[in-house]
């Protein structure tokens, strides 16, 4: 788990959310799910799902790091209890 948090400001991924599916195989392929509140749709073009893998490995780069994460969720968990 990673979080990214507000103080990292705009990012690539604000005005969506996409989910990679990464399939093992002789032929590996790369999946993008992106879901909205009326349709779904599975991007399957080599090319087009390389632009979200572009972005998901820019939003790890800006986001904490995962034992940073763990313990900012820990924080914010005992500041609402």
């Amino acid at each position: 788990m990673q979080i990214l948090p507000f103080t990292q400001g705009a990012h690539i991924a604000m005005t969506e959310s996409f989910s990679l599916l990464r399939f093992p195989g002789p032929t590996a392929s790369l999946i993008v799910y992106l879901e909205n509140m009326t349709d779904e749709l599975f991007i399957e073009s080599e090319a087009e799902s390389y632009h979200y893998s572009l972005a998901y490995d820019r939003l790890t780069e800006l986001a904490l790091g995962p034992e940073e994460s763990i313990a900012l969720a820990a924080q914010i968990a005992s500041e609402l209890t």
